[in-house]
């Protein structure tokens, strides 16, 4: 059983490394820079075995949320939010913990006001299988040039597909 709540300053350590065992070592420092909202899944063991990052549509302050490769939801309205990371420890996947950080970043996305999110979906290894995990929760490509590229779904779909 898994706890899903916002990341506390203590968990910086932990959520760090799950990024080196996911193989984004040279990731990590960009993390521990950014300001944006966390949740982690914490054990009852106390540890983290999971987190996703990401922000909603006027945050930053320019109100943009994708950088310049992604371009905006042009057919949707804001706001929207975009999934920056999410990371299922190696021994915790295939247990639900990444439905439940989907579903409850999903549901303070759409409290905010959002109505679809974005991803990019690792391009690493096993691309194919997390490509598979995101359209199992109603994950389309949004760029028919390149559709393993940027993923979107209406957050109301997510919300359901992840109860």
């Amino acid at each position: 059983m898994v706890t899903v709540r916002w990341r506390l300053d203590d968990d910086l350590r932990k959520v760090e490394a799950l990024i080196v065992e996911a193989g984004w070592a040279t990731m990590a420092g960009s993390f521990r820079r950014s300001k944006r909202p966390c949740l982690v899944a914490e054990g009852t063991d106390g540890d983290i075995v999971g987190f996703i990052q990401g922000l909603v549509d006027g945050y930053p302050p320019d109100g943009r949320i994708f950088n310049e490769c992604f371009g905006p939801f042009e057919h949707v309205d804001p706001p929207h939010c975009k999934i920056d990371w999410i990371c299922v420890s190696k021994r915790a996947r295939r247990t639900g913990v990444g439905r439940r950080l989907l579903h409850h970043f999903a549901v303070e996305a759409s409290e905010r006001g959002c109505s679809h999110v974005a991803l990019k979906a690792d391009e690493s290894s096993d691309a194919g299988g997390r490509l598979a995990f995101f359209e199992k929760f109603g994950f389309y490509p949004l760029d028919p040039q390149q559709p393993e590229h940027l993923q979107g779904v209406d957050l109301a779909t997510l919300i359901k597909l992840t109860a």
